[in-house]
């Protein structure tokens, strides 16, 4: 597998870097290798939490990142009341019930059975072959509010981005567009985003689009992690890490 994900990086000018620093455990783990890039850092970090569902990952941030702020953003209430009560309690956390994308205004939005697949995106034909499962089976169409990474930057002052985590389902694409300003400007030190790799919603972006484009404002891929399989072994999902060069 490593050999084939090699070859075709390769094809984009890219290829996987080993941090040799580390232990081989961490080096599986990827919120164990983003402490160790980022714990090099004086100052206090910032992190940007799109797509924080309940809050679970933006509160393991806060773990691993003590001397952190971390703003979280999570358009679906639902999710977003149980995002509210988990991280009120603390001071460095701040949450917005909004989506990201590449414009600014309102958007229909997806809530699908399972509340981790909702997106902007209407649920692929091949949607459940490709996950083997019913749970992107939309149950409701709702608006919502949409802003840009960029816009939210201008209007907050935010000087500088150390981490950006995305988990958008199928929008990361559109979300790095809305990000323009700050990818070109290197306000964005670290990227990790969920990337799909076959068929799941209508109108989504593939790997090799989410290469070129992070390839484009010079960022290094690091390495892939929770790669997801079908019954078959075929690559439906990965989580991948990527440093501004």
């Amino acid at each position: 597998m490593k050999k084939i994900i090699r070859n075709f990086l390769a094809l984009f000018g890219l290829k996987l870097s080993k941090l040799s620093s580390l232990k081989k455990d961490w080096r599986e783990d990827p919120f164990e290798v983003k402490k160790s890039i980022l714990d090099k850092s004086s100052t206090q970090l910032v992190i940007f939490d799109v797509g924080a569902y309940v809050g679970n990952v933006a509160l393991h941030y806060r773990s691993l990142f003590t001397n952190s702020i971390i703003y979280c953003f999570e358009p679906f209430q639902s999710s977003y009341s149980k995002l509210k009560e988990q991280v009120t309690p603390y001071e460095n956390i701040f949450h917005y019930n909004v989506g990201m994308s590449n414009y600014c205004g309102k958007s229909s939005f997806h809530s699908n059975k399972f509340a981790p697949t909702n997106s902007l995106l209407a649920t692929h034909l091949k949607g459940s072959e490709t996950w083997e499962t019913d749970r992107l089976d939309t149950q409701e169409i709702i608006s919502i509010d949409i802003i840009t990474l960029d816009s939210f930057i201008e209007e907050h002052s935010i000087q500088n981005i150390d981490l950006l985590k995305l988990d958008v389902q199928g929008v990361e694409y559109q979300v790095l567009q809305g990000a323009e300003n700050a990818l070109r400007g290197g306000k964005i030190k670290m990227i990790y985003t969920e990337i799909l790799t076959m068929p799941a919603y209508e109108g989504q972006n593939y790997l090799d689009e989410i290469l070129q484009l992070l390839r484009k404002y010079n960022y290094k891929l690091i390495n892939f992690y929770n790669l997801s399989l079908t019954n078959l072994g075929e690559l439906r999902q990965v989580d991948a890490l990527f440093i501004k060069e």
